[in-house]
């Protein structure tokens, strides 16, 4: 048919003219179910006509569901299940060791309390109060408040109360305890120990033990490696980006988020000159969503029928990137745009995400790319579309 072959389509959707786009291009959204078999299509100097009814167009129309199964079967990864597994075994070294520096602190606790005070008695006797009264050791925190994964802070909140202790104490007791109480004494001010006692070597202030290493899994997209629990990917949805570069974006977005395990959590928006949180329009989201079975098939359904041409702006969709405060963005067009968007950028990354970028088939925007990766922590990569 003479309107097959022209060159310029337009198409209908929604009460709303869409076009010119090429026949490469309207096959490519008949394949992802965009455009269906009724949706009236014309090409230039032609009249309406059904999709159904462009023989260039009909074998696209019936491949889309199988398309679908593809696209959704292969970012499917059984990794996760070990997940799972590792998470359950860690949970229980981490309740034994938790247990274990609870019955440590206790024992340390019965220990400072029953030490032997100045004159062999079992209590520590207070100078200026009276006879036979007992010290108390007070706020001294217990084995409950002390949370284990932060030994800085236990030690500092053992400091502020040895200083009081201090205050109410003979100099020959705080001699005592310097010799007896080892590291959690030398944590106490100096400047704060009431006493004629001079600053020696074993009085030094020790140094706080370092923090455990969070522990980090991250993520991969398009070979750029992502650190962190929480990433939002920005896709770039413009003309240009129809057809084989839309479809490969969709790929490799989908295979990153199956590659996530449960316990991290993920965003997309897509944009041309503004931004489209996910699942709109149907709905919109406001915070990042955890990888569940259920969020994975919702996505996946979204991201493979979402299709909305125009310019180019990544500003608009950046702002919501930002406020989610994730630890890793992942920017992709093929476009170029403003300079001035890499200063919008650096000056709203007031939390430091990190930025990668992707310059998908085109090199048109590679140095305001680059220079977006380089301002924020991230690495550029180009891809090339065969």
């Amino acid at each position: 048919m003479s309107a097959a072959r022209a060159e310029k389509w337009y198409f209908r959707l929604d009460g709303k003219l869409h076009g010119p786009v090429s026949l490469e291009e309207l096959q490519y959204l008949c394949s992802q179910g965009t455009v269906s078999g009724q949706t009236q299509v014309r090409a230039s100097g032609t009249g309406w006509l059904a999709a159904s009814q462009v023989q260039q167009l009909v074998p696209f129309l019936q491949r889309r569901d199988e398309k679908r199964e593809h696209v959704r079967s292969v970012p499917k990864a059984p990794a996760r299940r070990f997940s799972r597994s590792e998470e359950r075994e860690n949970f229980w070294l981490a309740l034994g060791g938790a247990v274990l520096a609870l019955l440590l602190l206790l024992l340390l606790c019965l220990f400072l309390w029953g030490r032997p005070g100045s004159g062999g008695q079992g209590g520590t006797n207070l100078a200026g109060k009276g006879q036979g009264e007992v010290f108390s050791l007070g706020p001294r925190p217990g084995p409950t408040a002390a949370p284990v994964p932060q030994p800085a802070q236990d030690l500092q909140v053992r400091s502020s109360n040895d200083q009081d202790h201090h205050a109410h104490v003979s100099p020959e007791e705080q001699e005592n305890e310097a010799s007896s109480s080892g590291d959690i004494q030398s944590e106490s001010d100096p400047s704060a120990m009431i006493g004629p006692a001079e600053p020696s070597a074993e009085q030094a202030p020790a140094q706080s033990p370092p923090h455990a290493p969070q522990f980090t899994v991250g993520a991969s997209f398009f070979g750029l490696e992502g650190k962190g629990n929480k990433f939002v990917y920005v896709i770039d949805c413009s003309s240009s980006m129809a057809g084989v570069r839309l479809q490969r974006a969709k790929e490799e977005l989908l295979k990153s988020i199956y590659s996530l395990d449960d316990f991290q959590k993920f965003y997309v928006i897509f944009y041309n000159t503004d931004a489209y949180p996910m699942f709109w329009p149907d709905r919109l989201i406001h915070t990042l969503l955890p990888v569940t079975k259920k969020n994975l098939e919702t996505v996946t359904q979204w991201v493979e029928a979402f299709w909305n041409p125009g310019g180019t702006d990544p500003w608009p969709a950046m702002q919501i990137a930002l406020s989610l405060e994730p630890d890793t963005i992942f920017l992709l067009t093929d476009g170029e745009f403003d300079l001035q968007v890499a200063d919008r950028i650096r000056q709203a990354n007031r939390s430091e995400t990190v930025i990668h970028t992707i310059g998908l088939g085109s090199a048109i925007g590679e140095a305001v790319l680059r220079r977006i990766a380089k301002e924020n922590g991230g690495q550029f990569r180009a891809v090339s579309i065969p």
